[in-house]
């Protein structure tokens, strides 16, 4: 049994690692409906610019009531003649708008969009409804401004409705293609979170003379659960389901998140147990008598410890990371675009994800300092219990500087690849 173990194992995980990747390319990609897994809220620019002109042309009430205006502060006499000059420039002023933009390049128009259209400062991302189960009937009103100081009104206005344009994601992935670099990234999250858990639970469950199983189990189970309350717990403060609503683009996303998140925070609870357990075994064995008898048992405590750590520190890079495209894709929305040009900033800043790097990064260290400051204790016990000569030994010994370095760069690495992913971002522009 022994000798069929090593080899069946890594079998085991290529077939579960096929079949996870299968079952996640389905339930991100395709969803319940493979038609309608994506969508966008439709902003043509071209199409709102000339909604607006058009409903400027026939709007007979803003020119009456400039001439209101200016006639109430002497700026203007009664004269129809007046009037009647200022209706036709306002006319001829959309009409020669109007044509220039027919004339444009998408790439134009959406330049020209960007300087001349504003969006209701009352509109907010926050206050979209969630589409329903029949999305031909939504139609959200957003009230749009065109502005051009030719225009003797200089601004006009109509209230267009935002309506959903359905999408299976070929389609979506190829007008926006950032969101494929995302979904990758997720796909291959939750294939790498399901294949660390197998991992994980062998390595964690192997048998222990200072833990029994039983113990082992209950302790877990408990590790797991309290990563999994913080999880909800953080997903209810920071109300992220309200700043990236599942109206902007896709209808499961929360339920996507909710797998990928549970399958991640699993992953590291189980690291979080696992550097717990190897602390508790080396401060067994530096209550022996007789320490030196536990030189190749400490040597593996030491081995388990790092490979614990460096797959907790690995995961949360790669949470990162995926949160960091996910933030770059929305911004590559149409809407977003629109809204983005008129705030004057990124609705979704990258900001946010420096916080979730530096919280992650904090909770990581808690775990590992008490725990590695125990373990190197029971390591210097043993190295001057012990003469060390043998190459097994090293792993005990100080840590050199250059390594002290390179281990902060890892328990860094969820704030450092935040700044890596805001420092790529700017590079491509």
């Amino acid at each position: 049994m022994q000798t069929t173990r090593p080899l069946l194992f890594p079998l085991l995980l290529v077939v579960v690692g096929i079949i996870t990747f299968k079952l996640a390319f389905d339930f991100i990609l395709n969803g319940k409906d493979v038609k309608k897994q994506f969508h966008e809220l439709r902003w043509e620019p071209r199409e709102v610019l000339f909604t607006v002109i058009d409903s400027a042309l026939r709007d007979k009430t803003a020119i009456p009531a400039l001439v209101a205006q200016r006639q109430d502060v002497g700026l203007m006499s009664p004269n129809i003649k007046s009037t009647d000059s200022l209706f036709d420039l306002q006319k001829k002023v959309l009409i020669r708008t109007r044509d220039h933009v027919a004339a444009m390049s998408n790439s134009e128009v959406e330049t020209f969009a960007v300087k001349s259209i504003r969006l209701d400062p009352a509109f907010s991302f926050r206050s979209l409804p969630e589409i329903g189960d029949n999305d031909s009937n939504y139609a959200y009103p957003l009230k749009v401004i065109y502005a051009d100081s030719a225009l003797p009104t200089k601004t006009v206005s109509h209230n267009i409705f935002l309506r959903v344009k359905n999408m299976d994601s070929d389609q979506f992935m190829l007008k926006y293609p950032n969101f494929g670099f995302w979904a990758l990234l997720l796909v291959i999250q939750v294939i790498l979170y399901v294949l660390l858990i197998l991992f994980l639970l062998t390595k964690l469950f192997t048998p222990m003379n200072n833990f029994p199983l039983k113990w082992k189990v209950i302790y877990v189970g408990l590790i797991v659960l309290v990563c999994i309350a913080f999880y909800i717990w953080l997903l209810s403060s920071n109300d992220d389901t309200v700043i990236v609503k599942p109206v902007l683009f896709m209808r499961s996303m929360n339920s996507v998140f909710d797998v990928v998140n549970v399958l991640g925070y699993i992953t590291a609870a189980l690291c979080l147990a696992g550097m717990m357990f190897s602390s508790s075994a080396a401060a067994s064995i530096g209550k022996s008598t007789d320490i030196t008898a536990h030189r190749d048992e400490l040597v593996n405590i030491n081995t388990s410890f790092k490979t614990y750590f460096l797959i907790a520190a690995l995961t949360m890079t790669l949470a990162v990371i995926t949160s960091g495209q996910f933030y770059t894709a929305l911004n590559t929305l149409d809407l977003v675009k629109a809204y983005n040009a008129n705030i004057g900033h990124d609705y979704f800043r990258i900001e946010l994800i420096y916080f979730y790097g530096i919280l992650h990064t904090f909770i990581l260290m808690i775990f590992f300092i008490p725990t590695q400051l125990r373990l190197n204790d029971i390591n210097q016990k043993m190295l001057v219990a012990y003469p060390s000569d043998g190459a097994q030994l090293k792993v005990l010994e100080p840590v050199p500087m250059v390594k002290k370095v390179m281990d902060l760069l890892v328990m860094g690495a969820p704030l450092l690849a935040a700044f890596v992913k805001s420092l790529l971002d700017i590079v491509a522009g």
